[in-house]
């Protein structure tokens, strides 16, 4: 008998242990379910986040935002590890980011050493701090389209409350000269904001069904502003996108696509003739397209073109500056001291390519720069199947880097963003082919 209990109270023990481990299973399995979801929510309220900041913290109106940027970079890499989002599945992403722009960030803060620069070196570095920290972020959360949406649609809402806020600080200059220079610190910056702003919007537009009005409207509203800032490059680089987004679109018959770009084409024309032939509108955006298919046409109407004339004698200095000093250039922000010095104006040299030449050498050249020919050696990826979020940040990339002679990307964050998220994409593709299509 005494044997007979034994062997059915360890029976209930046993049975009571099963129970006790399939409700503890329950429990964690659940707090798991419940712990991933908190993840994935927390990840796109970062990614939301730091879209947005990309965009607002160059409002020169609060001078403290920048330090704000900081802080929440700061908060969201916290808040990132915390979650366990740096684990395994992005390690190639955030290697790769870390060796280009990381590494780039370390050799930029090294110049100031021997920088020539003994007034401002900060306004650079600090910016290149900040983006750092975006960069980051987006290198250690972005993997899928559903990620990436979330980071066009910071970038969508910041872009539009700066353009809001720039609209109503220089109302006064709507049709009498270009905008954005009270608000963004130049024209040049609040048009490169609302590229980016256009190119996302018009990508949720056309690829998306949902709230396709409401992205739309946020595309002519932007297209709009880069009217207001008279910044040719922006202007061609926005219609050049929407042709490349009805070309990729699979969802549109091709005798439909043609059809489309043509009567862009001619819309296109007809905007130009009124722009040209409007006083108002020639005024701030006219003259200045005018100027730049004349110069095309003939060297000899580059003159005419304030901007131009200046634009050369920066290049033909900052390339004169490389000649002295090729290895390691004049340290962070030299071009402007030395600039200053000769020609009495604290100015970069409005051109990636010689920007970086003159206050970095050939080592920062290399180390920038080597990001590009990465992301061009998978260039074939556009010419077969691509979604069109990736097809996005390819031709984001390609188009990035060939305008690099009139735009300086390193210290613009809303570009270094779209073009980790390039890197992140690529890196995903080639590594975790399968784990996309979740």
């Amino acid at each position: 008998m005494s044997g007979k209990c034994i062997r059915k109270s360890c029976t209930i023990v046993i049975l009571q242990w099963k129970t006790w481990q399939q409700i503890i299973g329950d429990i964690i399995m659940q707090f798991n379910k419940e712990d991933f979801v908190i993840r994935l929510s927390m990840r796109s309220s970062i990614l939301f986040i730091t879209g947005f900041m990309t965009m607002f913290h160059l409002v020169t109106l609060f001078p403290y935002i920048i330090y704000a940027a900081v802080i929440v970079g700061l908060a969201c890499i916290c808040l990132i590890s915390y979650s366990g989002l740096l684990q395994g599945r992005i390690c190639g992403a955030m290697q790769k980011y870390i060796a280009w722009y990381g590494f780039f960030t370390l050799f930029v803060v090294d110049s100031l050493l021997y920088s020539v620069n003994i007034i401002n070196p900060d306004y650079v570095l600090k910016r290149v701090l900040v983006i750092f920290a975006l960069g980051f972020i987006v290198a250690s959360t972005v993997k899928r389209e559903d990620d990436f949406k979330q980071l066009a649609n910071g970038l969508i809402v910041g872009a539009i409350v700066v353009a809001v806020v720039a609209l109503l600080n220089e109302v006064g200059r709507v049709g009498v000269g270009r905008i954005g220079g009270k608000t963004t610190g130049s024209s040049v910056a609040l048009s490169g904001i609302m590229l980016v702003g256009i190119i996302c919007s018009l990508w949720r537009c056309i690829f998306f069904k949902k709230s396709r009005v409401l992205f739309g409207s946020a595309s002519a509203f932007q297209f709009f502003m880069i009217f207001l800032t008279g910044s040719r490059r922006a202007i061609l680089l926005s219609v050049f996108f929407l042709l490349v987004f009805f070309l990729f679109n699979h969802s549109i018959n091709k005798n439909k696509k043609w059809l489309i770009i043509l009567l862009s084409c001619m819309g296109l024309v007809a905007a130009l003739y009124y722009v040209l032939t409007n006083d108002v509108l020639y005024n701030f955006v006219g003259w200045r397209l005018e100027s730049m298919l004349s110069s095309f046409m003939s060297d000899s109407n580059i003159v005419e073109d304030a901007s131009m004339r200046e634009r050369g004698i920066m290049k033909a200095y900052a390339m004169q500056l490389f000649s002295e000093k090729p290895i390691l250039g004049y340290g962070v922000h030299g071009f402007a001291y030395m600039f200053r010095e000769y020609y009495g104006k604290l100015l970069y040299s409005h051109a990636g390519f010689v920007e970086i030449l003159s206050c970095y050498g050939i080592v920062g050249f290399v180390i920038f720069y080597a990001i590009f020919f990465w992301i061009f050696r998978k260039i074939k990826l556009i010419f077969s199947y691509v979604e069109p979020w990736e097809m996005l940040l390819i031709v984001y990339a390609i188009v990035t880097f060939m305008t690099e002679g009139y735009t300086i990307a390193f210290i613009t964050p809303q570009v270094i963003v779209m073009l980790t998220a390039s890197c992140c994409m690529l890196t995903h593709r080639q590594h975790d082919p399968q784990d996309r299509k979740e």
